[in-house]
């Protein structure tokens, strides 16, 4: 195949003109679509990354990927289960002679009552003393 004549003269240049338009529409017709896929791609690209995660690069500091996050996910829901049964163990009743928190505030309570109980009978007892002195002083 021979090189490619262009046609000369008033017919020709209308050839090439209109060749020359319609490259240009059809490569702006292919603009929208051509970046469209470019922003898709990017965004792809940064999916992949946080899904198998990156090295350290350009100071930045490595990423982890998804699997090694949720296992770190999983192990910290791990750790937080075994801390709220803890809690939960101190916090319950569990039989009263136990040393569970909730036992102990128990029995703690049950002492002030009592203290409460003997303070107001001592309270009594005061203030029948008081009686009995003025009773006594007045007597004399």
């Amino acid at each position: 195949m021979g090189p490619v004549e262009i046609p000369v003269g008033a017919h020709g240049w209308i050839v090439v003109l209109a060749t020359l338009a319609t490259l240009v529409i059809i490569g702006g017709l292919l603009l929208k679509p051509a970046r469209w896929l470019a922003k898709w791609a990017r965004r792809t690209g940064h999916l992949m990354d946080d899904f198998i995660g990156e090295e350290a690069h350009g100071g930045k500091p490595a990423t982890p990927g998804l699997m090694e996050r949720l296992g770190s996910a999983e192990a910290t829901a791990a750790e937080t289960k075994r801390s709220v049964a803890l809690i939960l163990a101190e916090i319950s009743p569990n039989g009263g002679d136990s040393s569970s928190m909730r036992d102990t505030m128990h029995r703690i309570e049950v002492k002030v009552v009592n203290l409460g109980e003997h303070v107001n009978a001592l309270g009594s007892d005061v203030d029948q003393l008081k009686q009995d002195r003025l009773r006594f002083r007045g007597s004399d």
